[in-house]
């Protein structure tokens, strides 16, 4: 369970609030969303670097990543162990080799699960159903654009100080700064795609 909390930025895994177009077209976001929502199903590499007060040197971690609309995220951690955790829109199960699976429920961890909808609906492109909980503020264009999402109210916002997103065809980079002055970057490589 800790492993799993410590990871929970990874569960943004799902993002909201009006989008705040910058200096940006409202077509290029529109394009945007488009783009983003033909895969059914992506995979790729990751490599997720934590920086945090409590340590002198970043913690770094990679894997392999697999995200369906049908069946959730697939998140295979290879260094610096071996764990899989597996996220669906009613339970989130980590897995360590030779022991059985931890398993949390929405109704354990909310703010979890509300990390869960963000990363899920962000790399499917369907930002309708995180306006309630961010707003947004995108900027650039199809082939290069960000988007920062900054909590709206409690509780993400007593954890989550800002998410920013940013990418071409598919999302490359998520960096999440928490309230504790702690930081992840995700970087995502090697991305394939299968589109509906």
């Amino acid at each position: 369970m800790i492993k799993i909390l410590s990871q929970r930025s990874i569960l943004i895994c799902s993002l909201g609030g009006l989008c705040t177009l910058a200096q940006a077209s409202p077509a290029a976001f529109e394009q945007v969303k488009a783009q983003l929502s033909k895969d059914t199903a992506i995979s790729g590499d990751f490599k997720q670097i934590r920086h945090m007060k409590l340590l002198s040197s970043p913690a770094v971690s990679t894997g392999h990543f697999t995200l369906s609309q049908s069946k959730g995220l697939t998140w295979q951690q290879v260094t610096p162990f071996k764990s899989t955790m597996r996220v669906t829109a009613h339970s989130i199960s980590q897995t360590f080799p030779g022991m059985p699976p931890t398993v949390i429920t929405q109704d354990q961890q909310p703010v979890v699960f509300s990390f869960t909808r963000v990363f899920l609906s962000t790399f499917q492109g369907n930002l309708n159903q995180i306006q309630q909980t961010f707003k947004l503020k995108f900027s650039g264009t199809t082939s290069a654009w960000s988007l920062t999402l900054t909590p709206k109210s409690s509780p993400i916002n007593k954890v989550i100080r800002s998410i920013v997103l940013s990418g071409g065809r598919y999302i490359t980079q998520v960096i999440v700064n928490d309230t504790q002055a702690n930081t992840m970057t995700l970087l995502f490589s090697k991305i394939r795609s299968q589109t509906s």
